[in-house]
């Protein structure tokens, strides 16, 4: 086991301790060792430190327990969904530090880098409907944040999404669905890069299946409300990309009168529930 993973895990029990008996100076002294720690391995080794954090973050991502009923979780699974969710978090802060101590000229390298262990793979095509690969697409979505808030601009992921996965959105495994547009929002916000008019369009024709637009359709709001917050998130910061503005114009039009369908129908659910 590398140093990199080692230093992950205790993190993890570090985390774990603190669910458990809450927060203490010596859980806030142990992560400083961690981050310290972390940092000096990254100075030796960025690239294979790198490959080690994607590899925890795939393993971090099913999301399954959000997507039932909360009667139905288990404490386990609630306390099990809350570490991976923070450790998401935690593995981004140590990334986003890291990337503080290297050239800035070293970045876009290693943005590529990163984006290289999915992206760029001949061998393996990529498959929408195959967990392991969509886990992969989406760690190097998270990671890659951290390298557009150092101010990196590289298309690479944006222009994979547009060809590879819009177009068979709904091929994709349907509890990762949400951590692929929640990965994607954060990136949309920083990216500078234009956006095609194919990409728009195909955005909208997603957002159209969650959001119905006849008077005799049911929005699920438990289900629905969610894909749809974070597909309009993505759409407005890439909307304003567009390559071809009339376009992006026409299509928020279209999306004006489901968006007022939808909240008429989630304001009806709601009443009928009190």
């Amino acid at each position: 086991m590398s140093e990199v993973k080692k230093l992950i895990e205790k993190l993890e029990k570090v985390e774990k301790q603190v669910i458990k008996s809450g927060q203490t100076s010596q859980a806030d002294e142990e992560r400083g060792k961690v981050l310290d720690s972390f940092l000096k391995e990254f100075e030796q080794n960025r690239k294979g430190s790198l490959i080690d954090v994607l590899e925890k973050l795939s393993g971090l991502l099913p999301s399954k327990v959000y997507a039932r009923k909360e009667q139905t979780v288990s404490t386990e699974e609630k306390i099990t969904s809350h570490i991976n969710r923070f450790m998401r978090n935690r593995i981004g802060d140590l990334i986003g530090e890291a990337l503080k101590t290297t050239n800035p000229q070293q970045l876009p390298a290693l943005a590529t880098f990163v984006e290289n262990q999915v992206l760029m793979s001949d061998a393996t095509p990529f498959n929408v409907s195959d967990t392991i690969q969509v886990d992969g697409l989406i760690s190097v979505m998270q990671m890659l944040v951290q390298f557009y808030k150092s101010g990196v601009q590289i298309n690479g992921v944006l222009n994979f999404v547009n060809n590879y996965v819009w177009p068979r959105f709904e091929e994709l495994p349907e509890d990762r669905k949400l951590d692929f547009l929640r990965a994607l929002a954060e990136i949309s916000s920083f990216t500078r890069a234009p956006v095609s008019d194919d990409t728009l369009r195909s955005m909208v024709k997603i957002l159209k299946v969650y959001m119905p637009t006849s008077k005799g359709s049911v929005f699920e709001e438990e289900k629905s409300s969610t894909h749809v917050e974070c597909l309009l998130y993505v759409f407005h910061h890439l909307a304003h990309k567009a390559k071809n503005p009339k376009t992006a114009t026409s299509l928020c039009v279209e999306l004006r009168e489901r968006l007022k369908n939808v909240t008429l129908m989630t304001a009806k659910n709601r009443g009928a529930t009190h």
